[in-house]
């Protein structure tokens, strides 16, 4: 099964590598960490010589043998061992910033996000609600509202670009449940790995991860900046509300809306 972390595959977490340059750098990782000295400055010579194609697979044949000799690695692939080679390296913060897709503002998510989901809900059916939460504290970022034939639907998606806030994003999932068919968290992939430290033992997954948001009802949302994309990771748990609830957030909606 190919590996794939917070909706990033290998594949695209290889190439941003790639794009950064420091590529050698983990290759001279990967070969420090089984040669000797000597043996490694053949290895990274034959590396810088060849086109990125020819590089691909060195490093893929490389983290193969660090799969194989290396006891830390057991039981995992050598996709594994590239991507902890990459979370591990001493990189500029521009540079994590492109592979990881990190923001600490949650305003550089919202564009995309909004044009994200007005294609899935429709134009006329999203609310960004983060530009009235201070007069209606209750709303999460977005809130769509979309007619069905027996009423509404209402989804509602809150951003988060920070790890801390999780524990505060469930808690106020547990709200927003009250008069939400279904609630997402928005988020990047560099968030995901920061809470997936916090809260696994696996260092290669995110499983903990959705499963807290799962065990809520609650989606997850992976906001790319690198490729400007919306994600969906976790599908949120459709939520029985009470018609009046909804009904009356509905409407505190259009009194607030500009």
């Amino acid at each position: 099964m190919s590996f794939e972390f917070a909706g990033l595959s290998y594949d695209e977490i290889v190439q941003r590598l790639m794009d950064t340059e420091f590529d050698d750098e983990c290759y001279r990782q990967l070969v420090s960490s089984v040669h000797s000295p000597e043996e490694a400055k053949g290895y990274l010579k034959e590396y810088q010589g060849k086109k990125k194609k020819g590089e691909k697979d060195l490093l893929k044949k490389m983290a193969k043998e660090c799969a194989e000799r290396l006891p830390r690695y057991s039981g995992f692939d050598w996709t594994h061992v590239v991507f902890d080679t990459v979370i591990h390296m001493d990189l500029p913060d521009r540079w994590t910033k492109y592979i990881f897709s990190a923001t600490s503002e949650e305003k550089d998510l919202y564009q995309l996000l909004y044009g994200f989901l007005k294609k899935k809900h429709g134009p006329q059916a999203v609310y960004r609600s983060y530009m009235f939460k201070g007069k209606a504290g209750r709303f999460a970022d977005f809130t769509a509202a979309r007619k069905k034939f027996l009423g509404a639907e209402v989804t509602s998606v809150s951003v988060m670009t920070k790890p801390v806030t999780l524990e505060r994003q469930l808690e106020k999932a547990g709200e927003l449940l009250a008069f939400s068919d279904q609630v997402y968290v928005a988020t990047t992939p560099a968030v995901v790995f920061a809470l997936s430290k916090k809260y696994e033992t696996n260092p290669f997954s995110d499983a903990k991860v959705r499963e807290r948001l799962q065990n809520s009802g609650v989606g997850l949302y992976i906001v790319d900046l690198t490729s400007n994309s919306v994600r969906l990771v976790v599908e949120a748990r459709r939520n029985q509300v009470e018609k009046e609830a909804r009904g009356k957030a509905l409407e505190d909606l259009k009194k607030l809306a500009p």
